[in-house]
C-alpha cells in the first residue's frame, strides 16, 4: 500500500502484459516507462509522485523570489541554472534522466548553484535540517559506515567480473571463490546467486555429480528469493532439474515442473526463452508419463 509495485520493477509489468502491446514486439526489453513521473507513481504510489514533483517544481518557486533582487550577472546565471533543472525536468516527461545517476548529480549541482545564489539575493535558502554536533570518533565510524555501504556493490561487480572471466579462461576453482564473494557481499541482488548457480549447472554437466546439482538448485532458489519477479532464476531451477535430477536421489516430479514452468509462462508469456522450456518441460513430462505407463 505504500511503495506499491517496488523500484524497477516496470519490466517485470510489462513482460506479464507484453501480449497486450502487439507493436512491441517479443525481444525489445526495458526497465523504463520513458515517463519518470508515471514510473515512480507505479513504483511509489502518489506520495512519491509528489515528492518528485516538488523536486521538479521547487527551483521555480525560489528563482522567481530571488530573480526581482539579484544584479544582472547573477541572474543570467540563476536564469542558466532554471533552465538546465528545467531541461531535465521536462525531459523526464518522455525519459528516464531521474534514474541515471549522472543526471541526478547534474539536477543536485544545478540546484546547488541555484541555491547559492537565492541565498546573495537575500531571500532565503533551502530549508537545512540543523546537524547535531558529534564525536570525531562518531563522525569517523559514520563516514566508515558509509563508505561500507557505498562500496559494497562495486566490490560485488568487480568479483563478479574477475570471477567469470577467471571462468573464461578455464580457472574453475577461481571462478567459484570470486562468484561466491560476489554472492555474498550482496545476498539480496539475484544476477550475482543466478551466476553462481549457472557456475554449477555447468559443473554438473562437467562431471561434478549430485554436490554441484544441489549447488546450482540451492543459488537457483536463493535468486528467487531475492527477486520473485525475476523469470530468469526460476528457469535456472526449471532446465537442472529436467536435464540434471536424475543425480539427484530424489528429483523434481513431472507435475512440479510442469507448475513451474507453467508459473514461468504466467510471468513472461512471450519471453522466447520461457516459451522454449516450457516447450522441452512438455516434452520431457510427456516422455516421464508414458514411460511409466509402459512401466
Amino acid at each position: 500500500p505504500v511503495a506499491v509495485t517496488g523500484y524497477l520493477t516496470f519490466r517485470y509489468a510489462l513482460e506479464r502484459h507484453r501480449a497486450e502491446v502487439p507493436s512491441y514486439g517479443a525481444d525489445h526489453v526495458t526497465y523504463f516507462v520513458h515517463d519518470d513521473y508515471l514510473q515512480l507513481l507505479q513504483e511509489t504510489g502518489p506520495s512519491g509522485l509528489l515528492a518528485l514533483a516538488a523536486l521538479a517544481l521547487l527551483p521555480y518557486a525560489l528563482a522567481r523570489r530571488a530573480l526581482a533582487r539579484l544584479d544582472p550577472e547573477h541572474k543570467v546565471h540563476a536564469v542558466a541554472a532554471v533552465a538546465g533543472l528545467a531541461t531535465l525536468s521536462v525531459h523526464a516527461l518522455v525519459d528516464y534522466p531521474f534514474y541515471v545517476p549522472a543526471c541526478l548529480v547534474l539536477f543536485g549541482a544545478l540546484l546547488g548553484a541555484l541555491d547559492r545564489l537565492v541565498a546573495a539575493a537575500g531571500v532565503g535558502r533551502l530549508p537545512v535540517p540543523a546537524r547535531p554536533a558529534l564525536p570525531r570518533a562518531a563522525r569517523a565510524a559514520l563516514a566508515l559506515v558509509a563508505a561500507f555501504v557505498f562500496l559494497q556493490p562495486v566490490a560485488a561487480e568487480g568479483a563478479a567480473y574477475w570471477g567469470r572471466r577467471q571462468l573464461g579462461e578455464g580457472r574453475t576453482l577461481a571462478a567459484a571463490y570470486w562468484l561466491q564473494v560476489a554472492s555474498r557481499l550482496q545476498p539480496r541482488d539475484w544476477r550475482y546467486h543466478w551466476y553462481l548457480g549457472q557456475f554449477w549447472q555447468g559443473q554438473a554437466f562437467a562431471g561434478g555429480g549430485a554436490n554441484a546439482v544441489r549447488f546450482a538448485l540451492r543459488e537457483f532458489d536463493a535468486g528467487l528469493r531475492a527477486n520473485p519477479l525475476e523469470v530468469s532464476s526460476l528457469l535456472g531451477r526449471i532446465s537442472t532439474y529436467r536435464l540434471l535430477g536424475q543425480e539427484l536421489p530424489q528429483s523434481a516430479s513431472a507435475s512440479q515442473l510442469e507448475a513451474w514452468s507453467s508459473q514461468a509462462l504466467a510471468m513472461a508469456p512471450l519471453m522466447p526463452q520461457v516459451r522454449r522450456e516450457r516447450a522441452r518441460v512438455l516434452a520431457f513430462v510427456g516422455k516421464t508419463r508414458s514411460a511409466g505407463d509402459h512401466r
